[in-house]
Order: C-alpha cells, then sequence, then structure tokens
C-alpha cells in the first residue's frame, strides 16, 4: 500500500477505527480501488447510510468479502450519483426509438427462450413493461452466453441488457438505470456434503465459477480455494452433481430455477452465509445518457406496482426452500 494510499484511508476514519478497517489491511496486500475510498469518503459525510455500512464491514471477519460488499455498495453509489448527474444536465427525449436488446439464450428465471426461439424471461417481461412507459421498441437479438451478449452491447450491436448485475467493473464501461431487483450470491455444495458449512471449508477444493459472473472475482482473493472457470451455468451445476467439483459460487435464484427445471433440486443445497447481495438494472452503453434517464424513470415508475409483483411470481413463484446449514 502506498503512503498516499494510507492517507486517504486514515483521513476517513477515526484513529481507533484504523486497525479493524477491511479495505485498510487489504490494502497492505493490494491496491484499493477507487470505489471504495469514494464509499469512506461518503461513510464519514453520512451520506447514503454510509456511516452504518461502515460500521457493518468494520465487524467483517473475512477481509476479502468485506471489500467486496464494500464495492458492491460503492458499486451502487457510484452508478445512482452518474444517473442524478445526467438526469440534472438532459430531458429524456426518446419517443417511438427503436433499440435493440441483447440477451443471453439461457439464464432464467431472467433469460429463456420458448419452443420457437422466442426469448421470455422475467427480465424480458419486465423489459416490455418499461419500453411501453418509456414509448420505446425493442427488438430482442438472442446469443449463446451472458458474455457474448456483453460483447455485442460494448461493440455497439445492442443498445442495452434488459437485466444485469451492477457491478465495480462494468461501470467502467457501462451504465445502469435504478436495480430492477435484487438477488444473492451463495455457496452450493451436493446434499450429502456435510464438512463444507461456509468459505473457510473450501480451503484446497476445487469450486466451479462462470466467467463474467461475479463469483469469479469473489474467489480471486482466496488463493487457497481453487476455482474452476465453466462457460455456462449448465456445466457447472452438472460437474457439482459428478463431483468434478466441490462447490460452486452463483446467484442463488438462478441455481434454484436451474435445478428445479432439470429435477437436481434435491441434490444441492445452500452453505453459510450469502457472500454477496447483487442489484440488478437495465445496462446500456456509457453514451446513451437519453436513453439512459427515459430507461430510469420508467424503471422506477414500475418497479414495485401490482404489475411487476405479477411478473415477479410468475417467474419466481414459491420455490421449495433449499436445506441450508
Amino acid at each position: 500500500m502506498t503512503a498516499s494510499t494510507a492517507r486517504k484511508i486514515d483521513s476517513v476514519l477515526r484513529p481507533g477505527d484504523r486497525a479493524a478497517c477491511p479495505v485498510r489491511r487489504f490494502a497492505a496486500h493490494s491496491d484499493v480501488p477507487a470505489g471504495a475510498l469514494k464509499f469512506l469518503e461518503a461513510a464519514r459525510a453520512g451520506a447514503g447510510g454510509g456511516k452504518a455500512a461502515l460500521a457493518r464491514l468494520l465487524r467483517a471477519t473475512h477481509l476479502a468479502f468485506a471489500l467486496s460488499a464494500l464495492m458492491a455498495l460503492a458499486a451502487v453509489l457510484t452508478a445512482d450519483l452518474a444517473l442524478a448527474q445526467i438526469q440534472a444536465g438532459e430531458t429524456a427525449s426518446v419517443p417511438h426509438r427503436k433499440v435493440v436488446a441483447a440477451v443471453p439464450r439461457y439464464w432464467p428465471p431472467q433469460y429463456d427462450v420458448d419452443d420457437e426461439g422466442r426469448p421470455i424471461g422475467f427480465a424480458i417481461d419486465v423489459m416490455e413493461e418499461v419500453a411501453a412507459r418509456a414509448d420505446l421498441r425493442v427488438t430482442y437479438r438472442v446469443f449463446d452466453s451472458f458474455p457474448e451478449a456483453i460483447k455485442a452491447l460494448n461493440s455497439g450491436e445492442a443498445d442495452l441488457i434488459p437485466n444485469s448485475g451492477i457491478i465495480p467493473e462494468r461501470l467502467k464501461e457501462s451504465s445502469f438505470t435504478s436495480p430492477v431487483e435484487t438477488f444473492v450470491i451463495s455457496i452450493f455444495v451436493r446434499d450429502d456434503t456435510l464438512d463444507v458449512k461456509g468459505l473457510d471449508d473450501l480451503a484446497g477444493r476445487r469450486v466451479a465459477v462462470v466467467e463474467r459472473n461475479v463469483g469469479v472475482r469473489l474467489l480471486k482473493s482466496r488463493p487457497e480455494i481453487t476455482s474452476v472457470m465453466h462457460r455456462d451455468l449448465q456445466t457447472a451445476l452438472f460437474n457439482l452433481i459428478s463431483a468434478q467439483v466441490d462447490a460452486l459460487v452463483f446467484p442463488r435464484p438462478v441455481i434454484q430455477k436451474l435445478a428445479r427445471e432439470v429435477g437436481l433440486e434435491s441434490r444441492i443445497k445452500t452453505v453459510g452465509e450469502p457472500l454477496l447481495e447483487v442489484k440488478r438494472g437495465i445496462r446500456v452503453q456509457k453514451h446513451e445518457t437519453e436513453l439512459l434517464v427515459a430507461l430510469d424513470r420508467a424503471v422506477k415508475d414500475f418497479v414495485g406496482t401490482p404489475a411487476y409483483q405479477r411478473i415477479y411470481v410468475k417467474w419466481y413463484g414459491k420455490p421449495k426452500p433449499f436445506w441450508s446449514v
């Protein structure tokens, strides 16, 4: 950690908190992202509930995951600030605009295709409602994986992705609306696994992650855990069931939906506390400021309405609870 970084961190902490601060201790071995420092500054000023969030982080026992939680909060804080600045200087005017939405072929319950190959899912139903409120006409392009959909957005082949996690590294290349949903990242193991109770028990074990998913970042700071990269969730799940890996780290509702659909719900379980909470919004290119403002207003108008609640129940329903230990 550089002296400059240390001074920045120390300037936003009381002397008695410095030794316990997970960001400061983590920084002794790694660079501290600018977003984390900005969040600490917000905490000092009492902005956005920062003090309470910081207090919780100071009590965290796993430093790297405390930092991940901090970065996730910073990501949402940064996204909200950027959106507010855009809204202050822009008037949304995109009547009857046609937009292209890039969607992965299978990432339930957000994304799927019907028998005729047309996109369906929670993200699609929400997108249609939001588009109607924003006076947009959406054409969907289906890609075989989430990374391919992201590549299409970044290259300009598509204008948006209807549902994507708001995490720090994505804010460098994309902008996001206010959240359309929130879910958690969890550890999954086989139902007959009895010696894994949480993250620390994964030391020396093989753990499945899926490329471009937040699970990759979460395990990067734990060198004692062997991350096994997979191109898609289906392969990762079946490798868990077949004991090719010992655990799987991934968003909980997506795993639950897939496991129910393929009849494996009773074969897996969650263990430990959630590793991270991730908010998800509509993702657009950085330069699409008018489109972002129009979409964000429509999202705020729609989320929480009876129509939104019906869509949520339609795709999430009331699943059988996973046995969690």
